[in-house]
């Protein structure tokens, strides 16, 4: 069962990695764009907004970069705004990569949970079947029932557990 979580964990980390990587590749193109654009210190653009102009392009990279992950998020705190009209379509364009992504990511997070909802569940009625083995062995004087008799409950039990209309999952 370990083994089953820590599939499911590096899953999980695969979609992370896929968020750092959509946000990094969508705010260089927004750095390269507003860098094109703002010509002078007194364009009026991203850039010139909380002197951002004098900043070194590592510290605009990771601006730009916090930039693309809220407004990806669509959480866009406020702090940066698009100021000209081409920053406003980019960032038209981000939001709608933006829902798409995170809902595809989301959607991928949701499978994984209710997979490993599956298995968890799976994994318990094999485990409440042995313990009712436990149990019936319990009241046989402490002798296991036949090997095929078990068997048998076990086959019917898988059939049951597949077969089952009433079950959601």
């Amino acid at each position: 069962m370990q083994q089953v979580r820590l599939i499911y964990f590096f899953r999980v980390v695969r979609l992370l990695i896929l968020i750092v990587i959509l946000s990094y590749f969508l705010g260089t193109i927004w750095y390269i764009i507003t860098e094109h654009t703002s010509y002078t210190k007194d364009d009026f653009t991203f850039y010139s907004q909380n002197e951002m102009y004098d900043k070194t392009s590592t510290e605009k990279l990771i601006i730009v970069v916090y930039f693309i992950f809220t407004t990806l998020s669509t959480v866009g705190f406020g702090d940066f705004i698009p100021l000209s009209e081409i920053e406003r379509v980019i960032t038209t364009v981000i939001l709608l990569v933006g829902v798409a992504s995170f809902s595809y990511i989301m959607s991928q997070f949701i499978d994984i949970l209710m997979s490993l909802q599956t298995v968890t569940a799976d994994n318990e009625d094999s485990e409440n079947l042995s313990k009712w083995f436990g149990l019936l062995a319990h009241f046989n004087s402490n002798k296991p029932l036949p090997k095929k008799m078990t068997k048998q409950f076990e086959q019917y039990f898988e059939y049951y557990w597949q077969n089952d209309k009433n079950y959601a999952n």
